[in-house]
């Protein structure tokens, strides 16, 4: 059986925050079709290493690249995820340097195209302006019923 070019490729990782090592020298392939599991206890650099292959999150030193697309390195979320790369957080929050609309297309499955991503952004935004205006019509409600009293 042919030993098929990895999906993604792990090469000599090395992650550093300041003087914490969280990585070091790590290298892994992962081919298509493998199941893999990453298990460690805490503080071994499970997290690092996968926000490292999802694009979110650089190496000291080493490369991680996916077929078709190279170096993942500031690979935007968009593109990693058209790659089929996803990373789900176990708190989930907004990725801090995209905007709105940017993070929910993030979220869209892969293959949906840009007006597909605007119009569920539109959809949320929708819903989004409509319950700040039902908290704000509360919230007046409150007011004038203190001010009555």
């Amino acid at each position: 059986m042919e030993n098929p070019e990895p999906l993604v490729a792990v090469r000599d990782v090395t992650r550093r925050f300041g003087g914490v090592v969280a990585l070091a020298g790590v290298s892994a392939d992962i081919r298509q079709g493998e199941v893999l599991a990453l298990i460690g206890p805490n503080g071994a650099g499970k997290s690092t290493l996968l926000r490292l292959i999802a694009g979110q999150d650089t190496p000291t030193s080493g490369d991680v690249t996916l077929a078709g697309f190279g170096a993942v390195a500031g690979l935007r979320p968009d593109r990693a995820t058209r790659a089929g790369i996803a990373l789900a957080r176990q708190v989930p929050e907004p990725l801090p340097t995209l905007t709105v609309e940017e993070n929910i297309r993030v979220g869209l499955p892969a293959g949906r195209s840009r007006a597909e991503g605007r119009s569920a952004s539109e959809r949320i935004e929708d819903g989004i302006v409509g319950a700040v205006e039902r908290l704000g019509r509360a919230a007046v409600g409150r007011v004038r019923r203190r001010a009555e009293s």
